[in-house]
């Protein structure tokens, strides 16, 4: 019977991926991830958990020394769900897994007031001008953020039905430099599926250099007020944090985000 199970569980209920670990957005494609893991409430403590995850572990292993490596294999337990979170943790914990960050999704409603941004002196933003702007935007992404971004794919994101201009701002610097950058995206499918206008803020970052003068800030300000201008209910967002003190969670929070949703990153050395 527990043969059986294993097979059952193997055949339709894991999903072990190995491709892009979208949480930490490294530029290294091949990083296994479980989407996750179940067992029926009756059948539970009987040690078909530590069957089922050690059997994705050795797939996980197996693939890694096929690229001559040694690697790790991450699953996530989302917390909007307390019966499951409180059956996956401590059994993760025994497995050797350790938390190795979160998810947060956030939302502000933009029915309520936002300050006005206040840009250091000399300093300004302004809507992305296309084209135009690409080779720049692209250099600036680049020094910002912790993985690539090339023309290619900065060409692409233009091409997107939902790109909108008016949602990609460029902070300036006094010398015309390119300093920081925030772009909101309002997903129109998921705007009806939801019956409410939501805006993600999906990009926010500043160049190296320019990073005490909370150009993020008010960036993130002049974006919800875009996106209050285009008739949008709800900012919403999405942090993920590997580490205390490695995001801008503080910041999303202080300017009157919420978090409505959290999920919990476990890790493990294979």
């Amino acid at each position: 019977m527990l043969d059986l199970r294993v097979g059952l569980f193997r055949q339709f209920l894991v999903r072990l991926r190995v491709g892009t670990h979208v949480q930490n957005q490294e530029p290294d494609p091949f990083l296994p991830f479980l989407y996750g893991f179940d067992v029926r409430p009756d059948a539970r403590n009987e040690g078909l958990e530590e069957v089922m995850l050690g059997w994705a572990c050795a797939q996980a292993r197996a693939a890694e020394e096929g690229r001559g490596r040694r690697g790790s294999i991450s699953i996530s337990v989302p917390l909007k769900y307390p019966a499951i979170a409180a059956h996956r943790q401590p059994l993760l914990g025994r497995y050797g897994f350790a938390p190795a960050g979160a998810s947060h999704f956030m939302v502000r409603s933009l029915h309520d007031p936002i300050p006005q941004p206040e840009f250091p002196t000399g300093f300004t933003f302004r809507p992305a001008a296309g084209e135009a702007d690409i080779e720049r935007q692209v250099e600036l992404f680049t020094r910002s953020q912790r993985y690539p971004w090339t023309i290619e794919q900065h060409r692409d994101a233009l091409a997107d039905p939902d790109y909108r201009a008016d949602l990609d701002l460029i902070g300036i610097a006094p010398d015309g430099q390119f300093v920081a950058y925030c772009k909101c995206d309002i997903l129109q499918e998921t705007c009806i599926q939801n019956g409410r206008r939501q805006g993600w803020v999906t990009e926010l970052g500043t160049r190296p250099g320019f990073r005490d003068l909370w150009l993020e800030r008010s960036m993130l300000l002049a974006s919800l007020h875009a996106l209050q201008r285009a008739g949008i209910d709800d900012a919403v967002h999405r942090e993920e944090m590997e580490n205390i003190g490695s995001s801008l969670f503080d910041l999303y929070e202080a300017l009157g985000f919420r978090v409505a949703d959290t999920t919990v990153f476990y890790r493990k050395e294979l």
